[in-house]
C-alpha cells in the first residue's frame, strides 16, 4: 500500500469532509481516506498498481476540491460570506 497527503484549501466543513470521502472512496484501490478540517488535508492509503495520485486529483477537482500546488506559495484570500455559510456546498 501507499500513502499520499493532498492540500486542499476549500475544504471547510462536514459537509465537505462527507464529499471528498465519498468522492473517493468509490475509486478502486482506494483503501482509506482521512480528512482533517484544520490543516485542510486529505491523507489516502491506495493500492498504486490500481490507482494514481493524477487519478485522485482529478475526482478531487470534479467534487470542487482542487488540491493545491505544494511547491507553490499560496497567497492568503480572504473571502465574504453570510453569516453561517462556510464553504460552496453551504452557501445558498
Amino acid at each position: 500500500m501507499s500513502q499520499v497527503t493532498f492540500n486542499v484549501p476549500s475544504i471547510s466543513c462536514g459537509h465537505c469532509v462527507r464529499t471528498i470521502r465519498a468522492a473517493l472512496g468509490e475509486i478502486a484501490g482506494v483503501q482509506q481516506v482521512d480528512v482533517d478540517i484544520d490543516t485542510k488535508q486529505v491523507a489516502v492509503v491506495y493500492d498504486a498498481a490500481v490507482v494514481g495520485e493524477a487519478q485522485m486529483k482529478d475526482v478531487l477537482a470534479e467534487a470542487d476540491y482542487p488540491v493545491a500546488d505544494a511547491s507553490a506559495a499560496q497567497p492568503e484570500v480572504l473571502t465574504l460570506v453570510e453569516a453561517g455559510a462556510s464553504c460552496g456546498c453551504c452557501r445558498i
